[in-house]
């Protein structure tokens, strides 16, 4: 059975990536829209359907979060637009019996409102927030302002709505993803004007910033993936050019460089996700070609290395996400095999190798 899903409205991608205690989730649809993961010390699939689609509608994966009590699993049911939620131990085991449903529902409850896609999740101290984009073109937080180390989730009171609303003459159209450090949360998203747009929670409020408003800055037409050390803000783009973008931006100043594609006849069909690595951040994009390619950049000067594919007579035709657990950066894609894969670096050799993951069971 291929793991890739059946599209629901707005499906960003198809699966997403958390890290906690050394162990990586791939969470992933498969192609009846079960939710099924991956990962931990045993690279089994556990298929956890029955925790978060108790009504059998189908869910499309959201996000995956971390703190140091659990492993947050966020989705969408694929009919009723709501979102829900459920945990694995922070070891990254699956619980007997398997997991909790919690069902966070429709922003403030309204029927009118469906979650139509994702955006990104971040941990920002005791706070975990899942970030979606709604058919009222709105930004909406689904966030945990209190936590029961015993459960994590237990409580409905602990999980709140928050609109977070758009930039003026704006709505949100995509997801570019979320990212914290110290305290500073900072969430991107695609406007309907193309433009690039951070919300940044500054001096205990929300503010919106067109990161667009310089020269030769591109059109957005997809995430790759951002990042944050507290003090550079990085966000990976892909262009309308179909290009490699990076925005920068630090002590209040934003600029834009263009990463060009892999190679000449190649250009990017697809972003994968971004990690820092030996100094570097790591871009990973699935190139028009079917391979897997990744950028960095070191002393000013930026290369493209080609990953290749997962084996022979196999493309790369799908992104599930990238993590860099332990100092080794692992990129997750979906194969033309419907297997879902894993390419990691081995420092010792300084090369690359691809890891089979298998198919998600009925």
């Amino acid at each position: 059975m291929s793991w890739t899903p059946q599209n629901c409205v707005n499906n960003v991608s198809t699966g997403f990536l958390g890290t906690d205690k050394n162990v990586f989730h791939a969470f992933v649809a498969n192609s009846t829209n079960q939710l099924v993961r991956s990962g931990g010390t045993d690279s089994k699939w556990y298929n956890l359907n029955k925790m978060v689609d108790p009504l059998n509608v189908g869910v499309i994966p959201v996000g995956v979060a971390a703190d140091a009590f659990a492993v947050y699993c966020f989705v969408r049911g694929c009919t009723y637009g709501h979102l829900a939620l459920t945990t694995l131990g922070s070891d990254g085991t699956v619980p007997n019996p398997p997991g909790v449903l919690f069902d966070l529902g429709r922003p403030n409850n309204d029927v009118t409102k469906k979650v139509i896609g994702p955006v990104g999740t971040a941990v920002l101290g005791p706070f975990v927030y899942c970030f979606v984009n709604v058919d009222d073109g709105h930004l909406w937080a689904n966030w945990r302002s209190v936590c029961n180390p015993a459960s994590p989730i237990s409580s409905p009171s602990v999980w709140s709505w928050t609109d977070l609303g758009v930039p003026s003459g704006v709505t949100v159209v995509n997801g570019i993803g979320a990212t914290a450090c110290g305290q500073q949360l900072l969430v991107y998203i695609q406007g309907s004007d193309g433009n690039l747009w951070v919300n940044m929670w500054q001096n205990n409020t929300w503010l919106w910033v067109n990161l667009n408003q310089t020269p030769h800055a591109p059109t957005v037409i997809g995430p790759v993936g951002v990042f944050t050390n507290g003090i550079y803000n990085s966000a990976y783009i892909q262009g309308s050019d179909n290009h490699l973008w990076l925005n920068v931006t630090a002590n209040g100043i934003t600029s834009w460089t263009d990463l060009g594609v892999p190679k000449t006849g190649v250009t990017l069909a697809r972003g994968v996700g971004v990690v820092p690595f030996l100094f570097q951040i790591w871009a990973f994009v699935i190139g028009s070609d079917g391979h897997l390619w990744v950028n960095w950049s070191q002393t000013g000067a930026t290369s493209w290395v080609d990953l290749g594919v997962p084996a022979t007579g196999v493309t790369v035709v799908g992104s599930v996400g990238a993590i860099c657990p332990t100092g080794t950066p692992y990129a997750f894609v979906g194969g033309s095999d419907g297997q879902l894969w894993a390419c990691s670096y081995l420092s010792a050799t300084n090369t690359w190798h691809w890891i089979p993951l298998g198919q998600p069971t009925a």
